[in-house]
Parts: C-alpha cells; structure tokens; sequence
C-alpha cells in the first residue's frame, strides 16, 4: 500500500505552474479523473518484494576481449 496523496485541483495548478504550462482551470477539473487514475495504476505496477541483489561478479559494465 502507498501513502501517497490523492491529487487535487491545487496539486494539478502546482504541477502545471512547474511545468510551464498554462492550463484552464476548467481543463484541469477535467484532467483531475485522469490523473488520479494513472497514479492508481503505477501504484498498481509497484512491487513490494524484491529479489536478493545479483553478486557484483555477475554484472560486468565494461567491454571484455573474447
């Protein structure tokens, strides 16, 4: 479960003020539905085990000579 807080019309005119984008308050009633559905499915996506992490040896980052 996440703590996260639901979005409101407050949060929508600080996230476009961000953004530099000049959006209708009306649009953003709008949007208001669609946003706090996309959080609900990136909650969705969140996982709350992880797998042990691999070994260093089994992850190389550089290019080997075969």
């Amino acid at each position: 479960m996440t703590l996260r807080v639901p979005p409101d019309l407050e949060l929508l005119k600080a996230s476009s003020k961000t953004a530099n984008m000049v959006i209708d308050e009306n649009r953003l009633q709008q949007l208001l539905p669609d946003v706090a559905s996309f959080f609900q499915l990136l909650d969705a996506l969140h996982t709350d085990g992880l797998a042990e992490t691999p070994p260093s040896n089994t992850f190389q980052a550089r290019w080997m000579e075969r």
